[in-house]
């Protein structure tokens, strides 16, 4: 008797479902070149504006521009050595700690940024995270130091 409540209940849940999408197509995932492609525009990036944490910085000391083309194609390099990124699971802090925002002109083409153990990227259609080592964070606050900072 229970089985045969639990089928009953399983096809009408199905043909529900059935019902009330007709004409949905069922999405594929994102192959990693479509993913590559999608966020192609962030090689042409002029500046990155870099935001830190709260209370990390001396008020106003917290966001800063980066314009040297050189530091900002390094950025980019390190970026698209990272594109490929997952959709965040539940247990994914909600946004990043460093946050890096790159720039066309004025048009914002991709934000990459860390939190503890992971990567985070928006760009074009892909919005995921991926798994970063400590080196990797390390590289990536370095390549994010204010332009004026010691090295």
């Amino acid at each position: 008797m229970c089985r045969v409540l639990h089928a009953l209940l399983a096809t009408i849940l199905l043909v529900l479902t059935a019902a009330c999408a007709p004409n949905t197509v069922p999405s594929l995932p994102a192959e990693a070149s479509e993913q590559s492609d999608s966020c192609s525009a962030i090689t042409t990036a002029t500046s990155v504006q870099v935001l830190l944490p709260p209370g990390t910085a001396a008020p106003r000391k917290n966001a800063y521009l980066i314009t040297d083309p050189g530091a900002v194609r390094r950025l980019v390099d390190f970026v698209s050595l990272r594109k490929n990124v997952s959709s965040p699971s539940v247990d994914t802090p909600p946004s990043p700690k460093l946050r890096a925002t790159f720039y066309y002109g004025s048009s914002n083409v991709a934000i990459f940024g860390s939190g503890t153990g992971l990567f985070y990227l928006q760009c074009g259609t892909v919005r995921g995270t991926r798994y970063a080592s400590a080196p990797e964070l390390s590289e990536f606050e370095l390549l994010i130091a204010p332009p004026d900072a010691t090295r």
